[in-house]
């Protein structure tokens, strides 16, 4: 375990995780299953949260922090913050008192409990059809040694698309005989976003292949299903663009421009290095195992006006809470300051920069405009295959130009011209 702000020996990041009072907190959220990002985040607020009970209440050890003060804590944080996220940031504290002293002086103050997977799987045997077949899953997952936080997830998982299916298909559908058509009519009938759907469906697929011995069909693949099958791509017009860019701040705008005039996904947009930027040449980490593929893509000018604007918002930051980042190019500005972006942040930020002006968007709309506006502009489809990083020409066709709604439109307009005039 070194204490040079590389490696704490459980976690990446500053010198201070590798104090004791931090590892510990590091080994109870480990068992939790809880990710990197998620352990940083909890460890800086706690520590924030310390920091204000010695300057403001002369609290200087956690241990004395009780129930009492975190109440007064409260107090002091509603004044800049709403109360859900006060109470967020406490929560964070009680854990990390909880993980150094055995108890926890949130649950204390706000009476909170965290019900066990036990209790989740009595309640969710109650709305699934297969209560039994439930109980077994759980108990084969315990057996295969995932962790509890594990079970709980996939239990609720599996019972939510039981119910969506209930909703949906009424009692004709059946466990033994589950394939294509009720895993799309359960994708259609998901009222989340995307990755929350692939993760339900994935988690029933798992439940079924548990009941049946047989896999109906891997999730991944209905997501590359065709359009008939799959039609919720999220594409926009460039006159909806045009409105969109109007009035991008610094981080907005640079993410923008990466998925719109470089073709990024969110996660490679997450894993973009201050040092991966270089002459003019930005190294993109993209999907696939281990480091995933890697390419050197030329940067347009108004991508690096982009990214100088933004460093300057990034330093910014750091000066002010620190540098946390890992080198990473997209930091947190509001949770967890100065801490990498999440994939997960870059969604939640477009979707609500869209619904803020009343378009439905998606990181990936972003980039689904790029691969649109290169094949209007004359781009063949091998190159723009090679463009996106595709390695097979299917999947630029049938999830991108294929899928463009922009075509149907045509073919109606164009029907419409020579039938009608």
């Amino acid at each position: 375990m070194t204490t040079n702000g590389i490696d704490s020996g459980y976690l990446r990041g500053p010198a201070y995780l590798a104090e004791p009072e931090c590892v510990r907190t590091v080994r109870l959220l480990r068992s939790r299953g809880r990710g990197d990002d998620s352990i940083r985040v909890c460890i800086m607020t706690a520590r924030r949260m310390l920091r204000i009970a010695a300057e403001e209440l002369d609290v200087h050890d956690l241990r004395d922090v009780d129930a009492d003060v975190m109440r007064r804590l409260l107090d002091i944080l509603v004044r800049d913050h709403s109360e859900s996220t006060s109470k967020g940031y406490l929560a964070h504290l009680g854990t990390y008192i909880l993980a150094n002293t055995g108890t926890n002086p949130y649950s204390g103050a706000f009476g909170t409990r965290r019900r066990t997977v036990d209790e989740v799987l009595d309640s969710c045997c109650g709305r699934c059809r297969y209560p039994e077949l439930l109980r077994g899953y759980a108990t084969d997952m315990r057996r295969r040694g995932l962790k509890e936080i594990t079970v709980d997830h996939n239990i609720r998982l599996v019972t939510y698309a039981s119910e969506s299916l209930d909703a949906i298909l009424g009692g004709s559908w059946d466990v033994a005989t589950v394939g294509l058509d009720e895993l799309v009519a359960l994708r259609m009938g998901l009222r989340t976003d995307e990755k929350s759907a692939k993760q339900t469906i994935e988690a029933f697929q798992r439940f079924v292949r548990f009941a049946t011995g047989r896999q109906p069909l891997r999730a991944n693949l209905l997501w590359n299903c065709s359009d008939e099958v799959a039609p919720n791509r999220v594409f926009i017009t460039r006159d909806q663009w045009d409105a969109l860019v109007v009035d991008l701040d610094a981080e907005m705008r640079l993410i923008f421009y990466l998925g719109a005039l470089m073709g990024l996904r969110r996660g490679e947009m997450a894993r973009i290095l201050v040092d991966d930027i270089r002459d003019g040449v930005l190294t993109v980490r993209g999907k696939g195992h281990g480091e995933g593929k890697i390419v050197d893509m030329a940067i347009p000018a108004a991508v690096m006006d982009a990214i100088d604007a933004y460093m300057t918002v990034r330093a910014h930051v750091i000066s002010l809470y620190g540098d946390n980042s890992e080198g990473h190019l997209f930091i947190q500005t509001w949770k967890g300051r100065g801490c990498p972006m999440a994939p997960s942040a870059f969604t939640r930020k477009v979707r609500e920069y869209g619904r803020a002006h009343g378009i439905r968007l998606t990181t990936h709309t972003l980039r689904r405009l790029y691969a649109t506006t290169m094949h209007d502009a004359g781009v063949d489809d091998d190159t723009l295959r090679r463009m996106m990083r595709h390695t097979n020409i299917h999947t630029t066709m049938t999830c991108y130009l294929n899928a463009d709604p922009r075509r149907m439109q045509a073919a109606q307009t164009a029907l419409e011209a020579a039938l009608v005039g």
